[in-house]
């Protein structure tokens, strides 16, 4: 009898502070929850809410400390909450329903001191085996006009085998169509509508089944909107390329995730690799292609298109095709620009060698037959070559180097001493002369070899400065002589290192003079001068050397 009445007392005052569990449903699903699922943790609570096994998996997670207090806590249910079953029916099933599930009991609590007395004590008794047989009277009826056989195997009321293998057909043709969401709506229906019937555990199944196919889904769709950002920035984007390594990404996340998208993906990267070599080529200007240089860099363009074409593979297949059509374009119009290049450059050829000017046109053929190597021009750019070489020899061999017996000396105070082809001055006079603004010439060596039919020639020499420099006069025999003075640095920033050999080089040819220095060909400068031979000059102070002078005469 105490175990009956702790049946009742549990059935009617069972609170989440008592150390047992009471019946509670699914609040998704509609599923009976058993005592023990709430204990191992298989099912879930959230707030005042409950979620069977099957539900508690497409829960978001809860956020950490959320309900410090809901272990072992519980929900009664009240008869208006649901139209399944009255309370104490529900409390009846969880003592030994459906799912074999037990709900724990504990024994009444012992009267007070000076309690009952032992005729009450009997009433009670037998009140609680009236209040029994009725309770059981009353599930037997149930039982009998609720249909389903078997005792309630699955502990639902009101199955209906009919519905059930309705819903389960509809969930069941939703399978790998439309949305996975809807399927998995269908299949929850189906789960709740088939307790109790044959179709259970297939919807079950199916549940389990619908909700794989959601989370199937939603990895998809989280990829397919990262490929559409990806592809829209990688098309606006200067250089696509720089996105490669985003779509490789989702590539190796497809495969493992979404499986669908992965021919998407390489499709998507296969579009960009190939806008991004298009607008390579496109930057490739082939109209550069009639000159040397530009025929160069066009051809490096492409090369590097090439490049990047066969390492994207098939991507690059078509690319690569527009590229060896580029290619045999450039080559094609450097061909036929070569013929009217070869006419103008022989033409610039022949002023020079006419200008004497033998050592500019001879590196300019070495340049031209490197440009043209292996064009239809090649072998007339090699003929003018050998035309320029025997004129450079010619010319080359036409320097006289100048010794003591070719000086005419009008040295007055000056001092001149020879050292075989080197030659000392020195002045007397007062530390730091002007040089520049020396007027009295009349301290000089001429050159006695030429005269005033001497117009255009070159003179090269070396010269080192001790003290003060001089200068040297071109075309002395004429009005108007040229004057160049070597000295050491002025105020201005002017002038020749002292104490080191420095060789200069003077052509003067018609109107223009040019100087080297070092064997640096420096600008050109007007000349006033006509004609006749060149002196070297010294002033008061002056102290210098000069050694292998040549000239040569030009016309």
């Amino acid at each position: 009898m105490i175990l009956t009445l702790s049946v009742l007392y549990s059935v009617r005052d069972f609170g989440p502070t008592h150390m047992g569990f009471a019946t509670v449903y699914c609040d998704k699903c509609g599923s009976q929850i058993l005592g023990s699922e709430l204990e191992k943790g298989n099912a879930a609570t959230r707030g005042d809410k409950y979620f069977c096994p099957e539900c508690a998996p497409s829960l978001p997670p809860e956020a950490p400390g959320a309900h410090p207090d809901r272990k072992g806590s519980t929900k009664f249910r009240k008869p208006s909450e649901s139209g399944r079953n009255t309370d104490i029916i529900r409390n009846l099933q969880a003592m030994g329903g459906s799912r074999g599930g037990t709900t724990r009991v504990t024994s009444a609590p012992p009267p007070a001191p000076g309690g009952l007395t032992s005729g009450a004590k009997a009433g009670i008794a037998i009140g609680g085996v009236v209040v029994l047989a009725v309770i059981v009277f009353a599930v037997s009826q149930m039982g009998g006009s609720g249909g389903g056989s078997g005792g309630g195997s699955r502990g639902g009321t009101g199955s209906d085998p009919e519905r059930a293998k309705a819903s389960y057909e509809q969930a069941e043709s939703l399978r790998g169509k439309g949305s996975a969401r809807a399927w998995l709506d269908a299949a929850q229906k189906a789960k709740r509508d088939s307790e109790g019937t044959e179709y259970s555990d297939k919807s079950v199944a199916l549940v389990r089944d619908a909700q794989a196919a959601l989370e199937q889904e939603e990895k998809t769709e989280k990829i397919a909107g990262e490929l559409r950002r990806v592809s829209a920035e990688a098309r606006a984007a200067d250089d696509p390329m720089n996105y490669e390594t985003s779509f490789r990404d989702l590539l190796s996340r497809a495969r493992r995730d979404a499986p669908t998208l992965v021919d998407q993906i390489q499709a998507a990267l296969n579009d960009v690799t190939d806008m991004a070599l298009h607008k390579m080529l496109d930057k490739v200007d082939m109209s550069l292609s009639s000159t040397p240089a530009g025929y160069r860099r066009v051809k490096e363009g492409l090369a590097e298109v090439a490049s990047r074409a066969a390492s994207a593979g098939p991507a690059g297949k078509v690319v690569a095709e527009q590229v060896a059509k580029k290619i045999k374009e450039a080559d094609d119009k450097f061909g036929a620009s070569v013929e009217a290049a070869y006419a103008e450059f022989e033409k610039r050829i022949l002023q020079m060698l006419q200008d004497l000017k033998v050592d500019e046109a001879d590196r300019a053929i070495d340049m031209f037959v490197k440009d043209y190597a292996g064009t239809a021009v090649e072998a007339k750019a090699k003929a003018l070559k050998e035309k320029v070489a025997a004129k450079k020899k010619d010319f080359d061999n036409s320097w006289m180097d100048v010794v003591e017996a070719d000086w005419k000396k009008d040295l007055g105070d000056m001092k001149l001493t020879f050292d075989g082809k080197e030659m000392r001055f020195a002045v007397d006079g007062p530390e730091g002369p002007a040089v520049e603004t020396e007027t009295d010439r009349s301290r000089h060596i001429s050159f006695a070899k030429a005269d005033a039919n001497w117009k255009d020639y070159n003179v090269d020499f070396e010269v080192y400065l001790e003290e003060h420099g001089g200068s040297i006069m071109i075309r002395c025999d004429g009005p108007n002589p040229h004057v160049l003075n070597f000295i050491p640095p002025n105020a201005k920033g002017e002038g020749l290192p002292k104490g080191q050999w420095i060789k200069l080089g003077l052509t003067i040819v018609g109107a223009k003079l040019k100087i080297s220095v070092g064997g640096n060909i420096g600008p050109e400068y007007d000349s006033p001068s006509v004609n006749g031979t060149f002196q070297f000059v010294g002033y008061k102070g002056s102290k210098f050397r000069v050694r292998n002078v040549r000239v040569r005469r030009l016309r």
